[in-house]
């Protein structure tokens, strides 16, 4: 399907993609690069995700409401997830250049190569568990969060990338095949 610069994958809310995880994402840091349209505001919808279980661990980059969010925790439990929001208010069926990274101390959100850092008190637990592209898995087996809209150019890096390196990313959407 015709995306943003090329080809793109479609989500109609009921489908999702997985992708086979290697060690090189088990890492202590994370930077995770999306082009998303998320043509249908609502609740969460996933974009990219490592998101294992019930017990909040893993990472996710995500639509909540009209913001872009990207979460994380390596601490079992519900509730010990942490997030950070972008400031920018997204428009459903407008294509946005996303961001999410963890560098071991800090987590970041970036929307257009805007930037909103945080403090974090989690890190990330890593394990051999697949990517998902637009759905998180669910107890059981079950997947949720399905995504309305389209993603391309999803990008995964097992360091955090800096904030040139985002930027240069937004203005050069295939910089990365150079």
């Amino acid at each position: 399907m015709p995306g943003k610069h090329d080809w793109a994958l479609e989500f109609d809310g009921n489908d999702y993609v997985s992708v086979a995880a290697g060690d090189s994402l088990d890492a202590t840091a994370i930077t995770v690069v999306v082009w998303a349209r998320v043509d249908v505001a609502a609740a969460t919808r996933i974009l990219v995700n490592r998101h294992w279980n019930n017990n909040d661990e893993g990472w996710l980059l995500y639509a909540e409401g009209n913001s872009f969010k990207f979460g994380h925790s390596d601490t079992p439990g519900p509730g010990r997830a942490e997030a950070v929001s972008s400031d920018i208010t997204y428009t459903p069926g407008i294509w946005y250049h996303v961001a999410g990274l963890y560098d071991g101390t800090d987590h970041a959100i970036y929307v257009n190569g805007i930037e909103k850092k945080e403090n974090a008190t989690y890190g990330i637990r890593n394990s051999g568990e697949p990517i998902l592209l637009g759905a998180t898995r669910l107890p059981h087996g079950l997947r949720g969060f399905h995504l309305q809209g389209m993603i391309e150019d999803v990008l995964l890096y097992n360091r955090a990338l800096s904030v040139e390196e985002i930027a240069w990313l937004y203005r050069e959407p295939y910089a990365f095949y150079k």
